[in-house]
């Protein structure tokens, strides 16, 4: 009982670092796409 009780644990603390790194790998995606439509513009304009 304990042992399941220990992965159920881990396998909630790997799911919640699984999403805060996509959200970070989302965030810095985003970041990156707007810095370069921004050079893109300056380019432009």
């Amino acid at each position: 009982m304990t042992k399941m009780l220990k992965f159920a644990l881990l396998d909630g603390y790997g799911i919640k670092f699984i999403i805060k790194s996509i959200k970070k790998n989302i965030e810095y995606i985003l970041k990156f796409i707007n810095f370069k439509t921004q050079k893109i513009i300056l380019e432009a304009i």
